[in-house]
């Protein structure tokens, strides 16, 4: 008899234990300076937003022909915003829809070639500055490089696991007008694609 007691003792110390653990979280609260307590849980819902960005619509570079081997302007702010929760990272990079060209007849073409180095027309996408709490960990500048219409550039990138937030850059942009150029007022279109 002595046998089915030991573990009639053993299995209700068991239970008795498990109990007061369970037991414990909502009866130990002791409010500071005595008096009654109670607890919350706080639930936090953070839904998923989306990859965006914002590029001025315009820029002008001025300069005069034979006063300087080349002219720059630097841009209004480009804007990257990643809100998206999945910190999947994300690209950007810069193209032409064509070579330089003059609106008015007789037309007048600046070629911008088809390589990122050596080209007329470049861009440089300067400092990137984080809004807020965002963090440049692992989110950089790219390269920049000569655009033209058949090789994208790159201008900044956050790696896998960064890159959540806001964050600014104002490029700048410069021509290098080649030899024999015609004097006029030409332009092309820079399309800057962020994926991700």
């Amino acid at each position: 008899m002595a046998r089915p007691t030991v573990r009639a003792a053993l299995a209700v110390t068991g239970i008795t234990f498990g109990l007061l653990v369970l037991s414990t979280p909502a009866m130990a609260c002791t409010a500071p300076g005595g008096g009654a307590c109670g607890s919350t849980v706080v639930a936090v819902d953070l839904g998923a937003g989306s990859l965006t960005l914002s590029a001025p619509a315009s820029v002008t570079i001025t300069g005069t022909l034979g006063s300087a081997a080349s002219f720059q302007q630097t841009m209004s702010t480009v804007q990257v915003q990643d809100a998206r929760g999945t910190l999947a990272g994300w690209s950007l990079t810069a193209l032409t829809n064509g070579d330089l060209v003059t609106a008015t007849q007789p037309v007048r073409t600046i070629s911008l070639g088809t390589s990122a180095l050596g080209g007329p027309l470049t861009l440089a996408t300067g400092v990137i500055t984080p809004v807020g709490v965002s963090s440049l960990l692992n989110v950089s500048a790219g390269t920049g490089g000569s655009l033209n219409p058949s090789q994208p550039i790159p201008v900044a990138s956050a790696a896998f696991g960064f890159g959540g937030g806001t964050y600014t850059f104002t490029p700048t942009v410069a021509l290098a007008p080649p030899a024999n150029s015609y004097a006029g007022t030409y332009s092309t279109t820079v399309t800057f694609t962020l994926t991700g």
